[in-house]
């Protein structure tokens, strides 16, 4: 929940979430204000917390005998009916009718298909030795010993913990490194690039090969949410001219394989994840746990995985006249002194007033 929510969750009898679950009440930025930043939360201005910002869509009710599966998201003004079925990792977006079954991101309807559960029987105890560290000169023998725990795992143990120990051991390797914002570099370690732009505010999560500099820029005004990862590993996700042909029938662009450029005003919501190489455009919206592969064009708001549009802010002729405004890059003091112009759903005067 953020400050200012006024929505709940009510569950009824016998609902059941698994583990993981995520409920987003609130939190919800205005879409149709001239600025989608909070601009007076960030300021403490006139109206904080109040007349519609943050937003929500409602209350998110979740009938008896419902089953939330394990990981899903369940956003604010959704109503999941009575014996509905939500799959794992499911991102619901709308109401989930009464006995439905939906999964996927976002989450639709589907056929059911009931499977008989096994009886439950004590899983198999797997221990690991830590006298060696994963990144001494002992290493390979522990990932090793790892390695072939989990093949001889796969032999009589379900097949899930044999993949769960093969990923322990190929992370042990240092292939993949997860870094932190706070994170402080080794000595001598290139530390991943944030350039950040006004006001703006970002807590990532920059997931790279060790000691590759990459660089992840962020305008003015925008807003990335918690949870949200800039994921440079993954070869696909590249896209500059050398690694085009990982992608039949890409095109190069203009943003390097180890750059991500998200533009002002924007808004890039939790747990969404930014492939490398991408730009997201001035005034766009990334929904909420979405996967961005391609660039987000000013103004556009994608969601899903992979993230496609599904909307627009405002039409062609407003967006191209923001853009031509750019009050984004106005000095701090003439943004402040138009806050409430900025904060207000009369985007054709703001135009009118503010076009070169």
């Amino acid at each position: 929940m953020h400050e200012g929510d006024r929505t709940r969750l009510t569950a009824g009898r016998s609902a059941r979430f698994d583990r993981d679950v995520e409920v987003l009440i609130g939190g919800n930025h205005r879409f149709d204000w001239v600025t989608i930043f909070a601009l007076r939360e960030q300021y403490r201005l006139p109206g904080a917390y109040r007349n519609g910002n943050p937003w929500s869509r409602g209350d998110i009710v979740v009938e008896g005998g419902a089953r939330i599966g394990a990981g899903a998201r369940i956003l604010s003004g959704v109503r999941i009916g009575h014996g509905a079925t939500v799959g794992p990792y499911a991102v619901v977006t709308r109401d989930v009718g009464a006995g439905e079954f939906v999964c996927g991101h976002p989450a639709a309807e589907r056929p059911a298909r009931l499977v008989s559960e096994p009886p439950r029987r004590p899983s198999p105890s797997l221990t690991m030795s830590t006298d060696s560290h994963p990144t001494g000169p002992a290493s390979g023998s522990w990932k090793r010993r790892i390695a072939g725990r989990a093949r001889r795992a796969g032999d009589g143990v379900r097949r899930g913990v044999a993949l769960r120990l093969h990923h322990l051991a190929d992370s042990l390797d240092g292939s993949v490194e997860e870094y932190p914002f706070d994170h402080v570099p080794a000595e001598g370690e290139p530390a991943p690039t944030v350039v950040m732009g006004r006001a703006s505010y970002f807590e990532p999560t920059v997931i790279r090969p060790p000691g590759r500099a990459v660089t992840v820029t962020i305008g003015n005004y925008t807003s990335v949410a918690a949870n949200c990862e800039c994921v440079f590993d993954f070869p696909f996700a590249a896209r500059s001219a050398d690694h085009v042909a990982n992608r039949p029938g890409a095109e190069p662009v203009d943003v390097p394989a180890d750059e991500i450029i998200i533009g002002s005003d924007a808004w890039v919501t939790r747990g969404t994840k930014v492939m490398a190489g991408v730009r997201i455009g001035d005034g766009a919206v990334v929904g909420a746990y979405s996967v961005v592969y391609d660039d987000v064009r000013p103004f556009a708001i994608v969601a899903g995985n992979p993230a496609v549009e599904v909307g627009r802010r405002f039409d062609d002729e407003t967006v191209d006249a923001l853009l031509a405004i750019r009050w984004w890059d106005w000095p701090e003091e003439e943004v402040l002194r138009h806050w409430e112009q900025l904060c207000s759903t009369n985007v054709a005067d703001f135009v009118r007033r503010f076009q070169p």
